[in-house]
């Protein structure tokens, strides 16, 4: 999609954005949702997990599955918007990723 986020007390905060998105999203913005126009998606502490199978238990564990389902469903349809909580909703494009874009704690 073209940004970088991390999860910091509580929020997820956009820390870096592609040229292509200059002026629609910026670093700082905080983002507390993602969907389409079919679904939407609160994003929370509940996604922000490295290893879901530490979660302490087998609803959290279920919850952070499903979550992950919705997020794939909602990119693989085509454009989705972030959903700022200074109220925009901004639409992207979500582009196809390869190896070098998963996280080193999954290397």
């Amino acid at each position: 999609m073209g940004i970088q986020t991390a999860f910091v007390d509580g929020r997820w905060f956009v820390t870096s954005v592609d040229v292509s998105l200059e002026g629609r999203v910026t670093p700082g913005d905080v983002i507390r949702a993602v969907g389409n126009s079919e679904k939407t998606l609160d994003l929370g502490a509940h996604n922000a997990v490295d290893i879901p199978d530490q979660l302490p238990s087998f609803a959290q564990n279920n919850r952070f599955f499903a979550d992950q389902k919705t997020l794939h469903q909602l990119i693989s349809k085509g454009e989705v918007y972030l959903h700022l909580d200074a109220g925009d909703s901004v639409p992207l494009k979500p582009r196809a990723c390869g190896l070098t874009d998963v996280p080193r704690a999954f290397g």
